[in-house]
C-alpha cells in the first residue's frame, strides 16, 4: 500500500510539472498548420516574413481549449440522484404494497437528525466567537 501510495504521488508530480508543456503543445497545434512549401523545400513566408501555413490547426485541440476556457459548453455527465435521507415522497406511495416498508428501510427519514446536525455545528460555530 505504501507503494502505490508512493508511486501515486509520483505520477501526480510528473503530470503537474509536464501540464504547462501540455498545455503549450495543445495551443501550438490547434493554432498552427503546416507550412506551404517550395519546390526546394523552403517554406513560403507572407509579407511579414512568416511561413505560409495551410490549415487552419488541429480540430480536436481546438475544441478541447474552447471546452477548457468556458467558450464551449461541455457534455453533461450522468446524473445521480443522492437521497438525502427526507423518506420516500408521499405522492410515490403505495397503500397497497411492501415497496414503501422496503424504501422506509433502505433510506430512512433523516430530517430531524439532519436539523439537530446542523443547529449543533451552528452551535458550535458561534461558541467560538
Amino acid at each position: 500500500m505504501a507503494a502505490k501510495s508512493m508511486k501515486a504521488t509520483e505520477s501526480a508530480l510528473k503530470a503537474i510539472l509536464a501540464h504547462p508543456d501540455v498545455v503549450e503543445a495543445t495551443i501550438d497545434a490547434a493554432t498552427q498548420g503546416s507550412p506551404l512549401l517550395h519546390q526546394d523545400g523552403k517554406p513560403f513566408l507572407d509579407k511579414r516574413g512568416r511561413p505560409i501555413l495551410v490549415g487552419h490547426g488541429d480540430d480536436k485541440a481546438q475544441r478541447m481549449l474552447h471546452e477548457a476556457t468556458g467558450f464551449l459548453p461541455t457534455k453533461k455527465g450522468g446524473g445521480i440522484e443522492i437521497n438525502l435521507g427526507f423518506g420516500r415522497p408521499a405522492e410515490e406511495r403505495d397503500e397497497d404494497s411492501d415497496d414503501d416498508a422496503d424504501w422506509d428501510d433502505a433510506f430512512p427519514a433523516l430530517g430531524e437528525q439532519i436539523q439537530e446536525f446542523s443547529a449543533d455545528k451552528h452551535k458550535l460555530l458561534e461558541g467560538g466567537k
